[in-house]
């Protein structure tokens, strides 16, 4: 009886001692690598007077379609047309053959992008037109909508079964908003309306904070606000200050990388693209011309010169190998300690055989 009470003891102090160990191991994992594994990106917009500018850093780590191939973003050209008003998406290919579009800007100004919050579960709205899955929000918006206060109407002519992200949007009156889910199941508004100011969003949810990827409170947005909070006229609303932001905000973490960033002026439809933070080198892109051309796909990487794309790439590739050697080194770590527990754990039970 004595010796199965003895047994019994030493298999619960193992398995104790196992989870605890456990936990330090994934902390430390989390702690070496990007954030969170998905999508960060950082998004804002200023506006003073007749000025407003619009910005985006889209953010790759963990099994987002830019960390297997840093040349893998594109520029999508959709003219007027039946279908719709003329607009530009940026985005990539996902499975090789489906446009992904992440962000972009439509003939009369309308700008957009998203960041990635905790999925939340909505309310049924089985009586609405169109539903998210089976519409394309982001496409929609663009091809139909000339300003912030059209593309509300149309988001909430969707129905969500759970929303994963946050949708910000500015256009060339100024206005800006941040649609997020609420913890009322619906969708709620962060705005900035018909003022001077500024907005920002990350991987936390603007109407619910508690909610987030990564950490709270978070240091991108801490950036972008402490960099656009100071504004106080036109002329501090400038590419070059926005360009400034961006590379405050841009990521450079084991496991993940800035992808690419892009700045929106919507009162002169013109896109500013740089490459995997090489800001030494800007891509400028006037949408009106553009949409002129017709209905094509540019690669990103094509916009930029071959230095500035090898630089790049190479930021992207060191990253990345630092995160394959510490998910490596991590790995091996964990399996010496759990060795030497194993060992240290059936030298202790032949002791205690020895001593009955």
């Amino acid at each position: 009886m004595k010796k199965k009470k003895i047994k019994r003891e030493t298999v619960l102090t193992f398995l104790l001692i196992m989870f605890f160990i456990a936990i330090p191991i994934s902390h430390i994992q989390s702690e070496n690598v990007v954030e969170f594994q998905g999508t960060s990106c950082t998004n804002f917009s200023a506006r003073f007077g007749e000025v407003v500018l619009f910005g985006n850093s889209e953010d790759a780590s963990g099994n987002h379609p830019l960390m297997e191939d840093p040349e893998g973003s594109y520029v999508f050209v959709y003219p007027n047309s039946s279908a719709g008003y003329g607009c530009v998406f940026l985005g990539w290919y996902w499975q090789d053959t489906h446009v992904s579009v992440q962000g972009g800007m439509n003939e009369y100004g309308l700008c957009y992008d998203s960041t990635a919050v905790p999925d939340m579960p909505m309310n049924l709205h089985p009586e609405r037109p169109y539903k998210m899955g089976e519409d394309w929000l982001s496409g929609k918006i663009l091809r139909e909508c000339s300003n912030v206060s059209e593309a509300i109407e149309l988001v909430n002519k969707f129905e969500f079964e759970s929303l994963w992200f946050q949708l910000f949007l500015t256009d060339a009156n100024g206005d800006s908003v941040i649609l997020s889910p609420g913890l009322s199941g619906e969708i709620e508004v962060t705005q900035l309306i018909n003022e001077n100011g500024y907005l920002a969003q990350t991987n936390f949810n603007r109407v619910n904070p508690s909610s987030y990827y990564g950490k709270y409170p978070c240091p991108r947005y801490e950036e972008a606000v402490n960099l656009l909070s100071p504004i106080e006229s036109e002329n501090n609303i400038t590419v070059n200050y926005f360009e400034r932001v961006l590379d405050a905000v841009h990521i450079e973490k084991i496991g993940g990388y800035t992808a690419y960033s892009n700045i929106c002026d919507p009162k002169n439809n013109m896109m500013y693209i740089y490459f995997a933070s090489q800001f030494n080198e800007m891509a400028s892109f006037n949408i009106t011309e553009e949409l002129t051309k017709g209905e094509r796909t540019i690669k990103l990487s094509e916009l930029f010169s071959q230095e500035t794309v090898e630089n790049g790439v190479d930021l992207y590739l060191k990253y990345k190998r630092l995160y394959n050697v510490t998910i490596a080194f991590t790995s091996i770590g964990a399996s010496l300690i759990l060795i030497t527990i194993c060992t240290s754990f059936v030298i202790f039970i032949r002791r205690k055989r020895k001593r009955l």
